[in-house]
């Protein structure tokens, strides 16, 4: 047999075959949510546009720059919105915050208020706790989550969520773009591509009318809606799903819509935790997916499968036809040629999402990204009981 001899065994065609299938398929699947990905423009209401009150209630933990944070969302162009602050303290060290930021004699909007649970009260979840109390303190038609401790986007923030507020809708998605510059280097890389594939996933669905999570830093629903759903009542053993899960009971393709825009994308700044605290997010996540639809999860797992298999394949049938080069010639092209479509695929999804660092190595990450996961679970295997509120722990 010469070296490039066309005949080959049939074993190696037919991996070969294979190879290109699978590859195909993981090109199409894996990053498909990338390829798919659309930012539209944003719309802004018009002068004088009827828009209805609006309560932001804002998480805010001890370290939080609240005058900064005040500060930019005074500057806000909505007309009748307030801004509910819900920590965890005491009463005395609520008044503190009242004084401090507070001027009584200042009737112009956004009104400001501070709310608080105690330290020990949480056994609910903190998150859901404070959201719960903001809700319940409001008088806003619509309510809006987010952070203190994220960075306001735009003067045109909530005025551009609330461009889609309108009778049929009930539920507005945004989304938080993380500052990967505060990851520790180590990681980096796999950690972007986690979040950003990850974020593609959800936002494609949204977009697309199968919305099954949101982002509780940029999300926004009726007031009526978070009671009539009893709040957070369905998931009161869980200490997460505030976003997730209550977002996949309440939104239908009929009363949701999105808002991807930059200028109405803030950006949480959690400085020294902040791998801590991405690592909590994706802990939390992957618990809460176990009670989401499943094709979205089972399409990413299929993905990484067949990566592999057209790797496997590809090296198998190039290893059966030696010693003609043929089937390594042709490995070679196809691997050289789905690399390039997913990298770019990756590419064009990432920089809409704010950073395409790392594109070209993305099939190599799509391709580790089983073996992540599963270290990743190992690691926090011990942290299972931290999903479950202590009220309901077995002894």
């Amino acid at each position: 047999m010469t070296l490039f001899s066309l005949e080959l065994p049939v074993a190696a065609w037919v991996l070969l075959g294979l190879a290109l299938v699978a590859a195909i398929a993981a090109w199409r699947i894996g990053f498909a949510p990338m390829r798919r990905l659309r930012i539209p423009e944003p719309r802004v209401p018009e002068e004088g546009e009827a828009l209805p009150s609006l309560s932001v209630i804002a998480l805010m933990n001890s370290d939080v720059n609240v005058e900064a944070f005040l500060q930019a969302m005074h500057r806000q162009k909505y007309p009748d919105f307030e801004i509910i602050l819900v920590h965890e303290g005491s009463a005395r060290q609520n008044e503190v915050l009242e004084e401090r930021f507070i001027d009584p004699a200042d009737n112009t909007s956004p009104h400001v208020r501070f709310c608080f649970y105690p330290p020990g009260s949480h056994s609910l979840s903190r998150k859901k706790l404070a959201i719960t109390i903001g809700a319940k303190a409001a008088v806003g038609e619509w309510l809006f989550t987010t952070s203190a401790r994220c960075d306001v986007p735009s003067d045109l923030w909530l005025s551009t969520i609330a461009s889609h507020f309108n009778p049929h809708t009930d539920v507005v998605l945004g989304r938080s773009q993380l500052c990967f510059d505060d990851l520790a280097k180590r990681g980096r890389a796999s950690r972007r591509f986690s979040f950003l594939m990850t974020e593609a996933a959800w936002m494609d669905a949204a977009r697309r009318n199968l919305p099954f999570r949101g982002d509780g830093l940029n999300l926004a629903y009726r007031r009526s809606l978070f009671f009539s759903n009893k709040g957070f009542a369905a998931t009161a053993d869980l200490v997460n799903g505030e976003d997730d899960i209550f977002i996949n009971a309440v939104a239908t393709p009929e009363n949701t819509a999105v808002e991807f825009s930059d200028q109405a994308t803030p950006t949480p700044r959690y400085g020294e935790e902040t791998d801590r605290l991405f690592d909590n997010r994706r802990d939390r996540r992957r618990f809460t997916s176990r009670f989401l639809p499943r094709r979205p999860f089972v399409l990413a797992g299929l993905s990484s499968v067949c990566q592999w298999l057209a790797l496997l394949c590809g090296i198998a049938g190039a290893l059966l036809a030696l010693p003609s080069l043929v089937g390594t010639i042709a490995a070679v092209v196809l691997f050289t040629a789905i690399w390039l479509f997913e990298a770019f695929d990756y590419r064009r999804g990432a920089r809409l999402l704010g950073d395409a660092r790392g594109w070209k190595i993305a099939p190599a990450l799509l391709l580790g990204r089983p073996i992540g996961n599963r270290l990743f679970a190992i690691r926090r295997r011990k942290h299972i009981r931290a999903n479950y509120s202590s009220d309901t722990l077995e002894p």
